[in-house]
């Protein structure tokens, strides 16, 4: 398992970001206003102003009290929009009275040169709560948990967007996440749900489960699929429409019983899921049947394998704007532009983002047991071409399970292999978004990426974090 001690441990719902940035995090950290300029020798004072004693007892459960911080001159005036910086707090930070749940960052005090904030620990270790304003004024207190969070099991999971993961258990599809924030009045702790597990209903049974650049998607034993972002639906999910019946669905690319294939698109040729109301459903040409899909870890590059097992590719015409049509024909991989078609019985597609460049890659599975991976695949008259390299992340046929999976834990262990392994997310050319992967090793353990480029007022951000997935005690 991940060491704790790389990085906090703990429940997703609690983990996971909303965005990257500070203005996604608390409502007043957009202002631009400049650092109060202090006369030498006379550094501004930050005190705890309420409540006397910060009640921390359970691992992500919220403190029962809003914290109320204030910022003052040497002389003992208010100083509004002060820059206070929180990144050595645990946990999550939620800015009154509209600020949203979201990792330590900076915040601005209010008119009063108050901040008004409410906490939410973490699942384990010591929690510190840790204010700086300009050194060396600073505010810190540290906690020790009464009772820590518990480790969540689970047969398969996905990641659904930043803000959750979501996992098949039996016949039920659930996923935790963030919450939602009821009556979050400037004098009322809020009503987090971070203590349960999000369950909502299928109009069918549940197939499989699968994850999109932006949320997850179910397969139905009828054939249907529903997809969500987040947490999911409040009650029933609604079943897509506009494809017919799927025997297999990953990413937004769904086969029929007959070999034809289906790209779910919401517009243009992103493959972003976050309007599921407004997806069409567009058939991928191709002059054979599809037999298998190879798992799809992007969305805009496909994989599929015939009846012979042939490998053939698809790519999204990036340009387009309308979603009438979204992928390209399937076309054979070869290792030259003449060369016979290569072959294989397993395999996924992903996309690298390069500067200026989306480098597309196949890793595939041949029968003699073979792994090669096809980076940056060209077109031909014939077909995509690539020259094969050996590959070492396919352990066997089933492309969900892993004995290496470096985003999770760096060793490689045969006899304990990395299940369910799934990934989700973008980042582009500029190296700006998030990458989420997850995988089951006994528990959950979810790893993910949160990149921000600079901009005005604002330095290049990267955050990395791997959670054990917990729940509150």
């Amino acid at each position: 398992m991940p060491k704790a001690g790389r990085n906090e441990t703990w429940r997703l719902g609690a983990s996971l970001l909303h965005a990257f940035g500070c203005a996604a995090f608390f409502a007043s950290c957009a202002s631009d206003a400049s650092d109060p300029i202090e006369p030498v020798g006379a550094p501004p004072v930050l005190t705890l102003a309420s409540p006397q004693v910060i009640r921390v007892t359970d691992g992500l459960r919220p403190v029962p009290d809003t914290i109320v911080l204030e910022l003052r001159s040497a002389n003992g005036e208010h100083r509004s929009n002060g820059k206070v910086y929180a990144n050595g707090t645990t946990g999550l930070l939620r800015l009154l009275p509209s600020g949203t749940w979201g990792r330590p960052g900076v915040m601005n005090t209010d008119s009063t040169g108050r901040l008004r904030l409410l906490w939410l620990p973490s699942a384990s270790g010591p929690q510190t709560l840790t204010f700086l304003y300009l050194r060396p004024t600073s505010f810190t207190r540290t906690f020790s948990l009464t009772r820590t969070g518990v480790l969540f099991r689970a047969d398969s999971v996905v990641p659904s967007g930043k803000e959750a993961i979501c996992f098949q258990q039996g016949g039920r599809i659930g996923c935790i996440g963030a919450g939602a924030c009821g009556d979050c009045g400037d004098s009322t702790a809020p009503s987090l749900a971070v203590d349960a597990v999000h369950w909502f209903r299928l109009r069918a049974p549940p197939r499989s489960l699968t994850s999109t650049l932006s949320g997850a998607c179910a397969l139905m034993i009828d054939g249907n699929t529903t997809c969500w972002d987040g947490l999911g639906p409040d009650s029933v999910a609604r079943n897509d429409v506009g494809h017919p019946p799927f025997v297999e669905f990953t990413g937004s690319i769904g086969r029929t019983a007959d070999g034809a294939v289906w790209k779910g698109v919401i517009s243009g040729s992103s493959g972003y899921a976050h309007l599921f109301a407004y997806r069409t459903w567009n058939r991928i040409p191709s002059d054979s049947a599809i037999t298998a899909l190879l798992t799809d870890f992007d969305e805009t590059f496909l994989c599929a394998l015939t009846a012979s097992r042939a490998v053939m590719c698809s790519v999204a015409d990036r340009g387009l704007l309308e979603p009438s049509v979204i992928m390209q024909p399937f076309r054979p991989l070869r290792t030259l532009p003449d060369s016979s078609v290569v072959r294989a019985v397993s395999g996924y597609t992903a996309v690298a983002y390069e500067p200026a460049a989306a480098v597309a890659s196949a890793v595939v599975r041949t029968a003699g047991g073979t792994a090669l991976r096809f980076a940056r695949p060209v077109p031909s008259a014939t077909g995509w071409y690539a020259s094969p390299a050996s590959d070492s992340t396919l352990s066997g046929d089933d492309v969900r399970t892993r004995t290496c999976v470096a985003e999770l834990d760096a060793r490689c262990d045969g006899t304990t292999p990395w299940r369910n392994v799934s990934i989700a997310g973008r980042m582009t050319s500029s190296n700006t978004g998030f990458r989420r992967t997850c995988g089951v090793r006994d528990v959950i353990v979810c790893h993910l990426l949160i990149t921000s480029a600079a901009g005005q007022g604002y330095f290049a951000q990267r955050y990395e974090v791997i959670d054990t997935i917990r729940i509150a005690p």
